[in-house]
């Protein structure tokens, strides 16, 4: 019995080991790509979803019970679950334009939206609510290689409008 499971451990071992693929990757990104090219536009889209949920016990007032003399026990009156549940979405559009090879201004928003639900057991409601959530503009540039900068190096410029 023993052999048998240090033969099923090493076969479910060696099977992990054999199943997985290999990892690949392409060249490292270069700042080149992070830069737009001149006189190009580029499109970003993002698009993130998020599910939050919760249940909780709640007890209304508490009622004495004498069980002796001088003796009380409290219980709970009124046991109720509430269940909380909420899903938020939010999309993100921006446009980046490029001015020179190592130039680009950039503009982004995004907007987000809610759906509450809750329920007690009794009652149930619900409500969404929508919102622009900020708007980003700025500038981004390489600075030339010969001036002893890293081609790492990006500066950035960044206006942030956020609405609350």
């Amino acid at each position: 019995m023993r052999t048998f499971r240090l033969l099923a451990g090493l076969s479910l071992f060696g099977l992990f080991f054999c199943a997985a693929a290999p990892a690949h990757s392409e060249l490292p990104l270069t700042v080149e790509e992070l830069i737009t090219a001149k006189k190009k536009i580029r499109l970003d889209l993002s698009l993130s979803y998020a599910n939050t949920d919760s249940k909780h016990l709640s007890t209304g007032d508490p009622i004495l019970i004498q069980i002796g003399p001088t003796a009380f026990i409290t219980l709970p009156g009124i046991v109720s679950e509430n269940t909380w549940n909420m899903d938020t979405l939010a999309g993100s559009i921006g446009l980046r334009h490029g001015l020179t090879g190592d130039t680009e201004i950039y503009a982004r928003s995004t907007f987000i939206k809610h759906w509450y639900r809750h329920d007690n057991g009794e009652t149930s409601s619900s409500h969404s609510e929508s919102r622009f959530a900020d708007a980003w503009m700025g500038l981004n540039h390489r600075p030339p290689i010969q001036m002893g900068w890293s081609a790492q190096l990006a500066v950035v410029q960044q206006l942030d409008f956020i609405t609350q």
